[in-house]
């Protein structure tokens, strides 16, 4: 499903150029942020590629494991050990 903005909520977009738009869902407060596609996408490929340079640095210093230790280990478990 893909819901559309009101004409309200499209002026209020366009009104703040290219910042963001903050919306918040009644129901439970949360906050949430309108944004356009392609910079959603920029955003994604540097979080990728961040993650993977994270993950050769930890290779690098030793702070990995086997995969077939890490499909034996809990998750939580294997964050406490690599978080000291």
């Amino acid at each position: 499903m893909t819901p559309y903005l009101t004409p309200e909520q499209a002026n209020a977009l366009h009104a703040g150029g290219d910042a963001p738009m903050q919306i918040v869902d009644p129901t439970n407060q949360r906050v949430y942020f309108v944004v356009e596609g392609g910079l959603l996408a920029e955003l994604t490929y540097r979080a990728d590629l961040q993650a993977i340079r994270d993950g050769v640095a930890d290779m690098r210093a030793g702070r990995s494991v086997p995969i077939e230790q890490a499909r034996l280990e809990d998750r939580a478990e294997l964050l406490r050990r690599f978080a000291q």
